[in-house]
């Protein structure tokens, strides 16, 4: 860890420690209902625009293995899958890294941005939520206007439980990878002032099974995880001071990883590929790939309450990560990744002061990177950003509420061993948002935003083999693809969007377009193919994404509701093109029941063919699936809940366009989920 964050640590960390320690507080997380969309943050003001979420029972009943396999059934969010192991989200056509995704509003330090086929270090079972916030809130924690995934898990009470203890014990079976996945999670009152928490989950599933398949199952695709969490905070009437120790170990298969390109390498702007002998091309298409991940966190969080007449709530977290994973190939180590990092965020809610509530903050984060062997495609990087931030509420009339942000981000990169090209960049946005409730059930908006992007340094750096895209990567200071480094932009993204909401009354929906045009986006241009391998070389060039997303919902008796939904997004060049790996549209219709004893869900969906395809893409057929939820609390107690879940039931063969295993690597086939959950 560097000297800097070590000060920090220890001359502000640590005395804000002690001064929490004599304070008192109560629970910072608040619920507030705002038209349709209920909002569940860090206060209670500051997040009035749309957002999607799930939490509790329907969390648990969409649980996946991975965040993106969770959240892919929500309008306007898909997964960008790589087999079982590793599915990053993706919001309105954009993923890693302009998604981050967090961990109780702080940063998740792992390698999921640097390719599709790293996870993400977090663990859905544990969450107790997942929260998919937009609008000018997106601005406290990154500048991606579209939308930050921020998972739930409460690993640090905030609160004594309301009867000395409260937890849960929950399993899961799955019937197309014979896999389980079990949790369990306890919190208790140990003393006046001191409460712990626990929490364990594990799973693992065996290569699952796809229709039309010449094997009975996709190879390498089985999955193994062990996460464990030890907390305890200090609570009293004015705040409390927390900890929590995370240990996630993660193993899983790498489906349609091939060694076969592995002597290829770029002659100017063409590849250069060598050929293999007999014996070498056997050995490499015989085996099998996995990825071993291994992170350990201490998360340490503290909130004060003042009770002054300017500052109400000062919030504290910090966090430090060792993060490790290795990617194996025929029993051999042939990669490793290691991310080392630490985080601190300090933000401070203020009273209404003429009718604006807000709160203003600063965030530190630092992280080391380093690739050792076969794919260590960019040098050992060095990366430290200090971010300063705002977001204010103005409600104008009891009609209309008012929301702006602001952001100001500041990063130095040291790369070793590339001479001149350490990097000292800066990046700011601002966002406005305007929410009119017209009539009690009914509130339509606009949210407008600006925002810059630095180049993250896989994108700057990168100079090697990528097997996981099957590509040799030239970033964008690499001379090694021919030509001279390229002179390198800020993204910069210009954001507007329109909603209509409706939550009361037997007719509820959410109804949003959008529109974002995004100067020097980065992305990967293809210079060479050979047999399926790219040479690919970060450019910058203008582009446009302009989407909608619809949800519906009728209640036409009082055990009977249907709605329909839909989300598209055309992702364009300005200069003519297709992005690549934009998802298809899609759209469905939704049959629920609700009886004494037990709860339906029928959905059906339908996923077009992908014909918007870029440079070198092939299109993706689209398909149908149909899902059925049965939904059961036993006696009525909502403690005590056991469901059913059937996915792909007409067991069609699916390809996922997003993926860059679209074309390699079907989505699973026919499954039954079968679970139960007890609350205690």
């Amino acid at each position: 860890m560097c000297v800097l964050w070590e000060i920090i640590m220890l001359k502000i960390f640590w005395p804000m420690s002690l001064i929490l320690c004599v304070v008192s507080a109560a629970t910072h997380a608040d619920t507030i209902n705002l038209s349709s969309i209920s909002v569940q943050g860090q206060s209670t003001e500051v997040q009035a625009t749309p957002e999607r979420w799930l939490m509790d029972e329907e969390l648990f009943m969409r649980l996946q293995g991975t965040l993106g396999a969770t959240l892919a059934k929500e309008p306007g969010i898909h997964n960008e899958s790589y087999g079982a192991g590793a599915g990053r989200p993706i919001i309105r056509g954009q993923g890693a890294p302009r998604v981050s995704v967090l961990s109780d509003g702080a940063s998740v330090i792992d390698a999921s941005s640097l390719s599709p086929d790293h996870a993400n270090a977090v663990e859905p079972l544990l969450a107790r939520g997942v929260e998919v916030i937009r609008g000018p809130a997106t601005l406290l924690y990154g500048s991606g206007l579209n939308g930050i995934v921020n998972v739930l898990h409460q690993r640090v009470p905030t609160a004594m439980p309301a009867n000395g203890h409260e937890g849960s014990v929950a399993f899961q079976g799955s019937s197309v990878d014979n896999g389980y996945q079990g949790a369990f999670d306890l919190t208790g009152q140990v003393s006046e002032h001191w409460v712990f928490h626990g929490a364990v989950a594990l799973g693992e599933t065996a290569d699952y099974k796809a229709p039309k398949q010449t094997t009975r199952h996709v190879p390498d695709t089985a999955t193994e995880k062990v996460v464990g969490t030890l907390g305890a905070s200090w609570i009293g009437e004015r705040g409390y001071l927390g900890f929590a120790v995370t240990d996630h170990n993660n193993r899983y298969g790498l489906p349609g990883h091939s060694h076969e390109h592995e002597h290829c390498h770029p002659h100017g702007n063409q590849l250069h590929c060598h050929s293999h002998d007999d014996h070498d091309h056997d050995h490499h298409h015989d085996h099998g790939a996995w990825l071993e991940l291994n992170s350990r966190r201490i998360d340490v969080q503290g909130e004060y309450r003042p009770q002054t007449s300017v500052w109400q709530t000062v919030r504290l977290k910090a966090s430090h990560t060792e993060y490790s994973h290795n990617e194996i190939d025929d029993d051999a180590v042939t990669t490793r990744f290691s991310h080392r990092g630490g985080q601190l965020r300090l933000e401070a809610e203020h009273a209404s002061w003429k009718r604006w509530h807000g709160l203003v903050g600063m965030e530190y984060q630092h992280e080391q990177a380093r690739a050792t062997g076969l794919e260590a495609m960019m040098p050992e990087v060095d990366t430290q950003t200090i971010a300063l931030f705002a977001l204010e509420t103005l409600p104008v009339n009891d009609a209309l509420q008012w929301q702006t942000s602001a952001r100001y981000e500041h990063q130095w990169l040291t790369a070793a061993g590339v001479e001149h090209e350490d990097r000292d960049q800066w990046a700011g946005g601002v966002a406005t948002g305007l929410r009119w409730s017209f009539r009690e059930d009914l509130a339509t908006g606009v949210n407008v935003g600006y925002s810059q992007r630095s180049p993250q340094a896989q994108e700057l750096y990168a100079n090697g083999l990528h097997l996981a895209t099957s590509t040799y990567e030239c970033g964008l200071l690499s001379t090694a693809c021919g030509g001279e480094g390229r002179r390198v932009n800020n993204e910069t993204t210009q954001s507007a969007e329109w909603y209509l909401a409706k939550d009361k009354g037997e007719w509820q929906f959410l109804v949003s377009t959008y529109y974002q045009r995004v100067n020097d986006y980065i992305y990967g241009h293809t210079l060479d193919e050979h047999h399926g391998f790219r040479l690919l070389q970060y450019q910058q060039a203008d582009a446009e994404f302009v989407g909608a997303e619809v949800e519906t919902s009728w209640l036409f008796h009082p055990q009977w509701a249907v709605g329909v939904f839909a989300d598209g997004v055309n992702a364009r060049f300005t200069q003519g093109g297709n992005l690549p790996r934009i998802p298809a549209r899609r759209y469905g219709v939704r049959l629920s029941s609700f009886h004494q004893w037990l709860e339906t869900e029928w959905e059906l969906t339908r996923v077009m063919e992908q014909k918007r395809i870029a440079t070198g893409e092939q299109k993706t057929p689209g398909h149908t699936e149909l899902a059925l939820t049965l939904n059961h609390f036993i006696q009525g107690d909502a403690r005590y809940h056991v469901y059913l879940r059937g996915t792909n039931l007409l067991n069609q063969r699916q390809w996922q366009h997003a993926s860059f295993l679209a074309h390699q690597v079907p989505e699973p086939g026919r499954n039954i989920v079968a679970g139960v959950k007890i609350t205690f």
